[in-house]
């Protein structure tokens, strides 16, 4: 499955080396989002992620949880306003313009994990799996696979 995604990938706009240009994800709140941000940073720095592709992470508006739709919606429209700069009318061909050159993986990721109460704060993206042997055994450190992992080997 990854040799046909990077094959798809190749005739897009996104580098040689990945077929995604940004990582964004959802998290339900502004606490959540800052301790995803945190977990990504440390994995980044291990070196398990591609150090081309670049993650944003972004939490539902304060006025309350918004759901899978609207989250898309939000974090697309956040992800316009900090790349292309706030005083970057909203218009259609803006839009067009941003998102005809960028390609865009979402995964949402916030909620409170219900079923498996002790990931709460982490969430489910992070949710630790069996530790297998991998390539990345000698990059992973400390920093024990997770669901994200998994996620992006999918496309890299």
């Amino acid at each position: 499955l990854s040799q046909l995604m990077v094959q798809f990938g190749e005739g897009a706009s996104a580098s040689s080396e990945s077929i995604f240009d940004f990582c964004v994800i959802t998290a339900s709140s502004p606490a959540q989002a800052v301790l995803y941000e945190a977990l990504i940073k440390r994995r980044v720095e291990s070196g398990l992620y591609p150090p081309h592709l670049q993650f944003r992470v972004f939490s539902d508006p304060e006025g309350g949880r918004v759901g899978s739709g609207g989250g898309t919606l939000v974090a697309l429209h956040r992800l316009f306003q900090s790349e292309s700069g706030e005083q970057v009318a909203l218009t259609d061909e803006a839009i067009r313009t941003f998102f005809g050159r960028l390609r865009v993986l979402i995964l949402h990721a916030g909620g409170e994990s219900r079923r498996l109460p002790c990931y709460v704060p982490e969430g489910k993206l992070f949710g630790p799996l069996l530790d297998v042997v991998t390539d990345k055994d000698d990059k992973r450190g400390s920093a024990p696979p997770v669901v994200l992992d998994v996620l992006l080997e999918l496309y890299f």
